[in-house]
């Protein structure tokens, strides 16, 4: 019975919706037809924080213009060819090649760029610090897949074991088969670029004692995204603390009951230099630092500050026409097939600008409509109420007859 009153009342709910409410806000400097980057402002932030679903652009006609998140590349890789200081062909033999490391570095990898071919050829890699005495680190691995598709070459990855040696050597297996045309080998290496923090503005600190642990809670006047937060101590001058973030979360601690719960989300260690904690994007209106002191004094925390990653995307404009960036919380993820295609994000794209976030007022037929389902829907909730209080009754008196006649 029980069972059937729930389902019921859970249907009548069901019928009842709920409206998210729409911001919007209009696009500048779309002066020619093309791609243009728009970097998501503060005041979107703190209604989506990284969740792009709930946005849109539209033009003056309200259609929707695709649009994908621009992926900024946090490192650009380069090749850097290696001194090939022996390159020995024996015909139907064996081919050898050893590469000097200059600053003998420790690697894990090498990359070899091969004219296509569709060989398959077995090759072994030994190190050595003197080039004279060698010593094994990868034995009977294959070089296979070959061919490239857009070039005349192919880049093969080797791997093997974390080493520093001097010299490597690679012996590629050719008897009974012609050579391999090893045009150069070389590494990637990660040239980082630098990414651009935004500073949060109008955040506040509490901070508190408890139990030889200093509470630090942080407090936003609006939900936003958070990366990153810089603690600014003076006092002592040297110290080692650990510390974890926690958050206030819902939690279900039994089948029908949540219990507003802190819950930790990163450990993290204090040195006067490293006083930077960085969050996995954080998108939270407050939340607490635990610094444990142990019997040392606390740390003097005069300020700090929040930033955050910038959130763009990429769209397509034309020219002159009028678009705004419309946010709703009803909406659903979009599927453009925009996404579909891997856009150059070293490429500079002019920017949109964005003007001021202001609430959609419905138009008075929608508000007429909205207040009709609200009614509509309190109707529908308190006529299903009154009747599981009838069914409840009904089902009580039942019982206790069925009592009294046994």
């Amino acid at each position: 019975m029980k069972r059937l009153i729930s389902i019921f009342l859970c249907t009548i709910c069901a019928m009842v919706q709920i409206y998210g409410q729409q911001y919007s806000a209009s696009l500048e400097g779309n002066k020619q037809t093309g791609y243009f980057r728009l970097e998501i402002p503060q005041p979107i932030r703190s209604l989506i924080g990284n969740d792009i679903a709930k946005a849109r652009i539209w033009d003056r006609e309200g259609r929707e213009t695709p649009f994908v998140k621009y992926i900024t590349t946090i490192a650009d890789h380069k090749f850097v060819p290696l001194n090939i200081v022996r390159k020995e062909i024996i015909p139907d033999s064996v081919t050898t090649l050893v590469v000097k490391n200059e600053k003998q570095q420790t690697w894990t990898g090498l990359w070899l760029r091969v004219a296509n071919s569709n060989s398959r050829k077995q090759y072994t890699l030994t190190g050595s610090n003197d080039s004279l005495d060698w010593f094994s680190l990868s034995e009977d691995q294959v070089l296979e897949n070959l061919t490239g598709h857009h070039q005349t070459f192919k880049e093969q990855e080797i791997s093997f074991p974390l080493n520093n040696y001097k010299y490597l050597k690679i012996s590629i297996q050719d008897k009974g088969t012609n050579p391999l045309n090893v045009m150069a080998i070389g590494r990637y290496d990660n040239v980082v670029s630098s990414t651009v923090y935004h500073t949060i503005n109008g955040g506040k600190l509490d901070v508190g004692i408890k139990d030889k642990n200093s509470i630090l809670r942080v407090q936003l006047p609006h939900p936003q995204v958070v990366d990153k937060v810089t603690l600014h101590i003076s006092s002592p001058r040297l110290y080692k603390r650990n510390a974890s973030v926690f958050v206030k979360k819902r939690v279900q601690v039994r089948r029908n009951k949540v219990e507003e719960q802190f819950v930790e989300i990163g450990q993290y260690e204090l040195t006067p230099n490293n006083t930077t904690l960085e969050l996995p994007s954080l998108f939270v209106k407050d939340f607490y630092i635990h610094i444990e002191n142990m019997d040392s004094p606390p740390l003097q925390v005069d300020n700090f500050s929040l930033r955050q990653k910038p959130l763009t995307l990429v769209t397509h404009l034309s020219e002159g026409e009028q678009y705004a960036i419309v946010v709703d919380s009803s909406f659903k993820l979009p599927d453009y097939d925009l996404a579909l295609f891997k856009l150059q994000a070293n490429h500079e794209l002019p920017i949109l600008k964005v003007n001021k976030l202001t609430r959609v007022e419905p138009q008075l037929k929608d508000a007429q409509q909205d207040e009709q389902r609200v009614k509509l829907g309190n109707i529908l909730l308190w006529g299903g109420l009154i009747i599981a209080v009838i069914l409840v009754c009904y089902f009580a008196i039942s019982f206790f007859r069925d009592m009294e006649r046994k």
